[in-house]
């Protein structure tokens, strides 16, 4: 695939690799790190999941502003200060680049772009809603009021299109993107994600806060959910655990692959707002008489879900440091039949996978999944089930 920033920009440093190597690469990472660990040397890697989306599959852009003459909005060349205008990028969704020049624009007019101004990044977000529709959070140095930004006269560049606008504080000097808080400015703190394809779970409606977690590559949201809820459905009768749940995606997405609900679906997730999208988003399925979610982190809340009801099948999907043992410990104790584990980190995985192994549980199936193609990202699903 052509692009013509992909030399300096560093986004996709595999962008002129063949697509067919890129997922045979991926499976050699996934195979490589499951053979440092001796219980999981014979485990079999399935072939890499292609992403139906190869181009335009980014639903979610976070870049730097660099002000002083034309705003530009872009990405660091790697290990130097020099950014990249990514207004091109071919990675982008439609709505994601149709929004970065009225953005930049508006930017530069009101000298909010960084050095000078208080604007050091930019979040822009696919939004369902008419047709480009984005939520937009600006990151900032130190607090506005948000009345002070001019929000009316960016909504006329980009008419019916922007459905929210969010300011997150970071005053640190980092390479971290988010600070701790986040106010709203005009619209809604939350937006909907859009779901592609036509699926049983096409209809999903996913409420996202607007510095929430949700997949980058939305298009590979139903065949992972249909691997996903194929495999729990094995489970037979009985309570799910979502852990590390996010908006709820998973969970709600297997059940609704399945047709029919679990009798009961507990999910974990330490991001409140989160929690709060799950909950709703839950409901809006169908799923509100089973669904139940709690603020707090895995670790410390699974015990006291075990407690509440032993599950019969759980879908872990934590960050790239994995699970904490104390959570591994507490589903080892509690047996579920089936598990999904899915991970953003083969190394970690690994790790955890052959912790659970020792615990008395049999990974069946690994699948890695091209999540973000032309980069060196590996997504992968561990299938297990109880010895």
């Amino acid at each position: 695939m052509f692009c013509g920033i992909s030399e300096n920009c560093g986004g996709c440093p595999w962008m002129k690799v063949p697509a067919i190597d890129q997922r045979r690469r991926k499976v050699v990472l996934v195979r490589e790190a499951l053979e440092e660990q001796p219980e999981l040397a014979e485990v079999p890697v399935e072939h890499c999941l292609e992403s139906a989306w190869p181009r335009t599959y980014r639903n979610r852009a976070k870049l730097a502003v660099r002000g002083g003459g034309r705003v530009r909005l872009g990405l660091y060349v790697r290990g130097s200060d020099e950014l990249v205008a990514t207004e091109r990028c071919p990675v982008h969704r439609p709505a994601i680049s149709s929004a970065l020049r009225p953005l930049a624009e508006w930017l530069g007019k009101h000298r909010l772009a960084a050095p000078r101004g208080p604007i050091r990044y930019v979040d822009v977000r696919e939004a369902t809603g008419s047709r480009g529709a984005v939520h937009v959070t600006l990151v900032s140095v130190k607090p506005i009021e948000p009345e002070r930004l001019p929000n009316a006269d960016l909504r006329r560049r980009m008419p019916g299109r922007l459905v929210g606008l969010a300011m997150n504080i970071n005053p640190d000097n980092s390479s971290y993107v988010f600070g701790d808080t986040t106010v709203r400015v005009w619209g809604s703190k939350r937006f909907a994600a859009t779901l592609p394809g036509s699926w049983p779970g096409a209809d999903l409606r996913l409420e996202v806060p607007a510095t929430g977690f949700f997949q980058v590559n939305a298009c590979q949201i139903p065949p992972v959910a249909s691997l996903i809820g194929g495999h729990l459905a094995e489970a037979g009768e009985g309570a799910w655990f979502d852990l590390y749940c996010g908006v709820g995606t998973w969970g709600i997405a297997a059940s609704r692959v399945l047709g029919e609900p679990p009798r009961r679906l507990l999910g974990v997730e330490d991001n409140a707002a989160s929690v709060a999208c799950a909950a709703d988003n839950a409901r809006a399925a169908g799923l509100g008489r089973v669904a139940r979610y709690r603020a707090g982190k895995t670790e410390e809340a699974v015990a006291g879900m075990v407690a509440e009801e032993s599950p019969v099948a759980v879908i872990l999907n934590p960050g790239r440091p994995g699970c904490r043992p104390e959570a591994l410990d507490e589903l080892i104790k509690a047996a579920p039949r089936r598990m999904a584990y899915l991970s953003c980190n083969p190394e970690t995985l690994a790790r955890d996978l052959a912790l659970l192994a020792g615990g008395g549980f049999t990974v069946t199936r690994v699948i890695p999944i091209d999540m973000m193609p032309h980069t060196d990202q590996v997504e992968a699903l561990a299938l297990l089930e109880l010895s």
